[in-house]
């Protein structure tokens, strides 16, 4: 799996390849590149999943190969209309109620990240609205958490037991 972090202009960061297990015993390999140009990396990279920074640049309207599923902040309202524009299904984080992925809860070592409706995943099953604990191992800000366990929740990574990044 592909998953493909698209920021405005800045010097790009190194490839990030893991590995996590998901719901059904498989194991999920994936790439995570780090972009400013969201066309040609789609089309090198086929992602499944992408998270749409605020800062990206986006530069065309059409459609991406593969129908993969965009994660991005709610007040990045420059994407959301580029998402609806370009065909994308596409998915909201944010700290209001109305967001897709909200916060229940923000402590210091952990966190609790609300579903508030349906989402079909990149294996096509259904995660019904719920709650899911993070523990937080590194230092991120809520908008970075809620982007993280978007991707985390789209891509199948088992969460009834919580996510931890």
């Amino acid at each position: 799996m592909n998953i493909l972090l698209v920021r405005g202009k800045r010097e790009q960061g190194p490839d990030v390849i893991g590995q996590a297990i998901l719901q059904n015993g498989d194991p999920l390999s994936f790439t995570v590149l780090e972009t400013d140009d969201l066309l040609c990396s789609a089309r090198a990279y086929h992602p499944s999943i992408f998270l749409l920074e605020n800062s990206a640049s986006l530069p065309f309207l059409g459609g991406l190969p593969g129908n993969p599923i965009a994660v991005f902040d709610e007040e990045n309202h420059r994407g959301a209309a580029f998402l609806k524009d370009a065909g994308i299904s596409a998915v909201d984080y944010g700290t209001s109620p109305r967001a897709t992925i909200s916060l229940s809860s923000l402590e210091e070592l952990s966190a609790t990240v609300a579903v508030q409706r349906n989402l079909v995943r990149s294996d096509t099953t259904i995660l019904e609205p719920c709650e899911v604990m993070v523990r937080r191992t590194l230092p991120m800000s809520p908008r970075q958490l809620l982007g993280a366990a978007g991707v985390l929740l789209l891509a199948g990574v088992p969460w009834e037991k919580g996510l931890r990044f």
